[in-house]
């Protein structure tokens, strides 16, 4: 079951302690870093409510441009991510290339484990995978 941690005009996040995962979504076009005043918080509590070694789901074909605060933030979002127990990020690119040439150089830059999937159905099956993988290495 789905626990929603932040639902705004512009984004949704929400996490699911059954597959230790988060789901972010975009949901439109923003103005700019003051319709983000709180995402960084909202993130934490999320990530607060999950086990280590945690997924997330992400959906960003609606991701504008990013401004260059905007851009900074998701950097130090995705370096607490990956210091805070990640395991792996399926994510649905943004319909434009732009927003996803930004996208790949900040995942690089901070060792994000992501991987690009065309539907919803397909970044599940790859995190369940990656989750049973994990489990099995364990054992």
């Amino acid at each position: 079951m789905k626990i929603h941690i932040a639902k705004t005009q512009y984004y949704h996040l929400q996490i699911d302690k059954e597959k230790n995962r988060i789901y972010f979504t975009i949901l439109a076009r923003w103005n700019g870093i003051e319709d983000f005043k709180k995402f960084f918080d909202e993130w934490k509590k999320g990530v607060d409510l999950l086990e280590l070694n945690f997924t997330i789901h992400s959906d960003l074909r609606l991701m504008p441009k990013l401004s260059y605060e905007v851009e900074n933030l998701f950097g130090e979002i995705q370096i607490f991510l990956v210091e805070n127990g990640l395991l792996g990020l399926g994510e649905i690119p943004a319909d434009n290339d732009i927003s996803n040439l930004q996208v790949h150089r900040l995942s690089e830059k901070n060792k994000m484990p992501t991987n690009k999937f065309k539907t919803s159905k397909e970044v599940e099956k790859y995190l369940d995978e990656l989750i049973c993988t994990q489990v099995s290495k364990k054992s």
